[in-house]
């Protein structure tokens, strides 16, 4: 009888270790993150971001200054499934050398996803007049996870650390349903 009970437990144990090995391995996991492509721009990922007055101090205490000339848009927002969301849109400096910049979305005040713009946007580049230097790397476009309702705050770094946060006209910036 007590060998039947031992020989239970076992097993039971067995059954729940290999469920929870099998849940571990199988788990989604999350979308690659790029590192950002500035040393100030990784740093103010680490801050908690939930508002533009939070942002100004933070951005500070790294070593960004506000700038008035950089510019940028969010094209779309979007759920691709119930965990991922998918941002597009694009970001330029026209006074700028075309380097990449970086985007740095946040949900709820935390840092998901880091990102640097790659590939050119005719549409925006002759819209905005930008000598062809400063249209190289004007796209951007990622995937991060968050929770329907959190709200987002976009922000756009550039290599010689200057800032701006980025906004989507007439909408407010909320994680989709």
């Amino acid at each position: 009888m007590r060998g039947t009970f031992f020989v239970a437990i076992f097993g039971i144990c067995a059954l729940v270790g290999s469920f929870l090995l099998t849940m571990w391995l199988t788990a989604r996991a999350p979308p690659q993150q790029a590192e950002p492509g500035n040393l100030a721009a990784a740093t103010l990922a680490g801050y908690l971001v939930p508002n533009e007055a939070i942002l100004t101090a933070a951005a500070k205490s790294v070593g960004l200054q506000r700038s008035d000339q950089l510019k940028g848009y969010i094209d779309e927002i979007a759920r691709t499934n119930k965990e991922q969301v998918r941002i597009r849109g694009w970001v330029a400096d026209p006074v700028g050398q075309g380097a990449p910049i970086t985007v740095l979305v946040f949900a709820d005040g935390r840092n998901t996803l880091g990102m640097d713009s790659k590939g050119a946007r005719s549409d925006v580049a002759q819209a905005l007049k930008l000598p062809q230097a400063a249209a190289a790397n004007l796209a951007f476009a990622g995937e991060f996870f968050c929770n329907s309702g959190e709200t987002l705050f976009i922000v756009a770094v550039t290599q010689n650390n200057s800032y701006a946060p980025l906004y989507q006209a007439g909408l407010p910036l909320i994680c989709p349903s």
